[in-house]
């Protein structure tokens, strides 16, 4: 019944049980009391989630109608029935002076019985229900403040006289205490009346903002937040609210550093500030309908396979030119489906860090310390799976940073630095990875300290720590009770939360790293692979045996044919296993046929090497056969296969086929090969300097690129799609106009227009860029690659005419174009072509109403 109860309150326990067992025959939950001043308490914390109440009129301690009288003085106006073994008329003019709903007798006839129960608490019921949505809208409606109050509260504290977020703060607040009065939460109602007069003396100039007026704003906000806790979920509120405004109370002069302690929020959900309609879809509903757009995937590469056979053999027939047609646009539509399902899986970093502000600050308050967070990365978006790690994890470490890295004022001063410690949370995507940096300027740590403390703990011995770099002793911080602090504190100590860290991080697929120098501060790397939002991978399909498998080709780095390669120099045998030299590293190769126990191949054969990337270093598969690359859709294998390493799951391929996609990390593990801990930290740092550019060639110049992050989309349109507004071409694109510019004529290559170009063509390549919201089409002959590089743009060659610079990728120089120029130059232009179109719908929208006027 949703957490409905009906109270059942009889000093005789017989009836109680009676009552308790014909309830659940109804469907109803009941909680009994043979004592009713236990039961009174009960209803007076749990009010909205009961029913109606049955009372026996005669009790030791209070008649029913003494105890129906105390409910109505305390506001408690339930549906209440009282039992009896007698009635008169006098108790019936009682009776309605309590406005008692109904009299039962005893014994209890259930044919009498049954309808009054289910008459009033249906009713009941039904107001209840009412109330709770319209509760709930509040509260989503009215959250979303809470977050901007939080956030306005940290705005003050770093700049006390802005008057607009005092200004701010107290309009919001006071539209959560009105509405919050009209729908009947009346505590939640006073608490924000005395909490709106703290803030009212500040707005008024007569309390200045200090450490003591920031604290007690918080710890408002913390039981705010709690209160609309208990509320969605229709529980009491654990205080009392004559006790907690009592914060309200305290002297504000004194400006006091002293910590408030922080309330701990629980299944408190978070929404975005930003005011637009929306609605809640659960995750998992999400997750579903990407499943099944996996399933369509399959249906379609299955048909699109079908059409190429029908094609060879009806070739030039218009009804399967049309089909093909038709197919090629679902499959864009299906593509744009699942992109935009699994972009609304996404949220903003910035949600994550919000939060993680007041974490550090909290925590520095309580230990003493003035700390500094510093973010970046907040406006990239990443899965909710990928947040709900990150809100886990960075809790713990930077209450870590704080406690352990971070050190007192007196002592920063004492060693020459600012006394306010800084944090740096960064997190950046590179490649197929999410990469965290915990960046302090603190103390570091101490390595033979931590040797020490594994020493004294018995967990490993001192011969063990001796063979140990660096790199693995930091690792140790990790295991489970290691801890290096001195007492146990509410910030840190049980030895639990580091070690809770590694493993959520491992749960999900990644890693962490430490590098830390004595005396300078630390840095924690955590290394998070971006989870695929549709169980839909494109895939390399390979042949062992005659048997189809999977490569994901997110996994792949090079396909090597052996006839291509001079056995002499890049295959080497080392203790009967096969070393392949790729990019002047040695990389391990593994047979497929032995990694899947298949018959061995002839040593003769000609083969393919598959050289797949895995946590940061290479190795090679050795196939049979390359087939080609394919999109499938990963179905989970079934016990016991699921328990296989080397398998990460089945798909369909072919005619119906079924083949397993090849687990490029579990093979790694299975066969021992991995990277050490210092080479990872170092490529992943590494990583973060890398930059993605798209290289293209002009008509009848090569080796041009830009940066891919202002790429939005590549498309091919039909040239008898373009037209002209004066000298410039536009073409009509999602719902607006798209002007397009040929890069040769802009660059000074060449003087040919764009008229004189498309004459003998059908079709043009496009590379749609986007510039701070505004869309142009680049005419390109062909896209060569996209390269990942860490070069640097070389200036030396940048000119007025729009070239940035070079950057030498590939094996080639290539010019990079100034995006920024060339769109800045023209973006007068755009915008005048937006308002022109926008004058020119409104002067149609004029037409046709004259028009309709004349009809008329």
């Amino acid at each position: 019944m949703s957490g409905y109860k009906v109270v059942c309150v009889d000093d005789e326990q017989d009836i109680l049980d009676y009552l308790e067992i014909t309830l659940a025959e109804y469907g109803y939950e009941s909680v009994t009391f043979t004592d009713p001043s236990q039961a009174f308490d009960y209803v007076l914390e749990n009010k909205k989630n009961i029913l109606m109440i049955c009372s026996d009129f005669k009790m030791p301690e209070m008649t029913g109608f003494e105890f129906r009288a105390k409910l109505l003085e305390n506001g408690l106006d339930h549906p209440f029935v009282i039992l009896t073994g007698f009635f008169d008329k006098e108790l019936a003019v009682d009776a309605m002076r309590l406005n008692i709903s109904e009299f039962i007798s005893k014994p209890i006839i259930e044919n009498q019985f049954k309808p009054i129960i289910l008459n009033y608490a249906e009713k009941r019921k039904a107001s209840l229900e009412e109330d709770r949505e319209m509760v709930c809208d509040f509260l989503e409606e009215t959250y979303p403040m809470l977050d901007e109050i939080e956030e306005l509260i940290l705005e003050l504290e770093e700049k006390p006289e802005d008057e607009n977020a005092i200004n701010t703060y107290f309009r919001l607040l006071h539209t959560i205490k009105g509405t919050s009065s009209c729908i009947g939460l009346d505590a939640l109602a006073a608490f924000a009346h005395r909490y709106e007069d703290l803030i009212n003396l500040v707005k008024g100039k007569k309390q200045e903002v200090n450490s003591s007026v920031i604290n007690v704003l918080l710890k408002g906000s913390d039981y705010l937040k709690q209160m609309y806790a208990c509320e969605k979920e229709f529980k009491a509120f654990p205080h009392k609210i004559e006790d907690i405004v009592k914060i309200f109370d305290q002297d504000f002069t004194v400006d006091n550093d002293d910590a408030l302690e922080v309330e701990q929020k629980k299944d408190v959900q978070k929404s975005s500030s930003v005011k637009e309609e929306k609605i809640s879809i659960s995750v998992d509903i999400l997750s579903d309908f990407l499943e099944m757009s996996g399933e369509l995937t399959v249906l379609k590469n299955t048909i699109f396979k079908i059409l190429i056979k029908m094609n060879s053999k009806y070739s030039g027939d218009p009804d399967l030119e049309q089909l093909s047609a038709s197919m090629a646009g679902m499959h864009k539509i299906s593509s744009l489906l699942q992109n935009q399902v699994a972009e609304m899986k996404k949220i903003t970093v910035e949600t994550v860090y919000k939060p993680m502000k007041r974490v550090v600050r909290d925590s520095a308050n309580i230990c003493n310390k003035k700390v500094h967070l510093n973010t970046t990365g907040g406006n990239l978006r990443v899965d909710t799976s990928v947040g709900k790690l990150l809100n886990n994890v960075l809790v713990h470490m930077l209450r870590n940073s704080v406690d352990h890295g971070i050190e007192s004022p007196g002592r920063r001063e004492e060693i020459g630095k600012n006394p306010e410690g800084v944090i740096d949370l960064n997190l950046s995507e590179t490649g197929e990875s999410i990469i965290v940096e915990i960046i302090d300027d603190g103390n570091g740590i101490d390595a033979e300290k931590i040797k020490e403390k594994a020493l004294e703990k018995e967990l490993y011995s001192s011969s063990d720590l001796e063979k140990m770099s660096k790199s693995r002793v930091f690792q140790i911080l990790f295991e489970s009770g290691f801890s290096t602090a001195e007492k146990i504190t509410a910030v840190s100590g049980r030895g639990v939360g580091m070690d809770m860290v590694k493993s959520s991080i491992e749960e999900f697929g990644g890693r962490i790293f430490i590098d830390s120098e004595l005396g300078k501060g630390s840095k924690f790397v955590i290394d998070i692979p971006i989870p695929r939002s549709v169980l839909i991978i494109k895939s390399l399909m390979v042949f062992s045996k005659g048997l189809p498998f999977n490569i994901p080709l997110d996994d792949v780095e090079k396909v090597v044919l052996y006839e291509d390669v001079k056995e002499e120099e890049m295959m080497q045998e080392v203790e009967g296993k096969l070393i392949f030299r790729y990019h002047d590293r040695l990389i391990p190769l593994l047979e497929l046929r032995d990694i899947l126990q298949l018959e061995p191949r002839d040593k003769k054969d000609i083969f393919n090497i598959v050289i797949v990337r895995s946590e940061h270093f290479c190795y090679g598969i050795v196939v049979d056969e390359i087939e080609d690359i394919e999109e499938v859709v990963v179905k989970k294998l079934s016990h016991p296969l699921d328990k296989a390493e080397i398998f990460q799951g089945v798909t369909f391929v072919g005619d119906g086929e079924l083949g397993l996609i090849i687990n490029v990390k579990g093979i790694a593990k299975t066969y021992g090969i991995s990277a050490k801990e210092e080479e990872i930290l170092g490529l992943i740092v590494e990583c973060n300097d890398e930059k993605e550019y798209m290289q293209f060639n002009l008509l009848e110049h090569k080796n041009y690129c830009l940066p891919l992050e202002y790429v939005y989309r590549l498309e091919v349109f039909q040239v008898s799609s373009i037209e002209y507004s004066g000298d410039l071409p536009l073409i009509k694109y999602r719902e607006g106009t798209l002007p397009l510019m040929l890069p040769e004529n802009e660059l000074g290559l060449t003087d040919i227009s764009m008229v004189e170009l498309l004459e003998d063509k059908e079709e043009i390549d496009i590379i749609v860029i986007n510039y701070k919201g505004h869309k142009r089409g680049l005419f390109i002959n062909e896209i060569t690659d996209i390269i990942k590089t860490s070069e640097v743009v070389d200036h030396q060659m940048k000119d007025d005419n729009l070239i940035l610079g070079t950057i030498f990728m590939s094996e080639h120089t290539n010019s990079v174009i100034d995006i920024e120029k060339m769109m800045s130059r023209y973006l007068p232009k755009a915008i005048e072509l937006e308002i022109g179109e926008a004058k020119q719908d409104n002067k149609e929208i004029k037409d046709l109403d004259n028009f309709l006027k004349e009809a008329s």
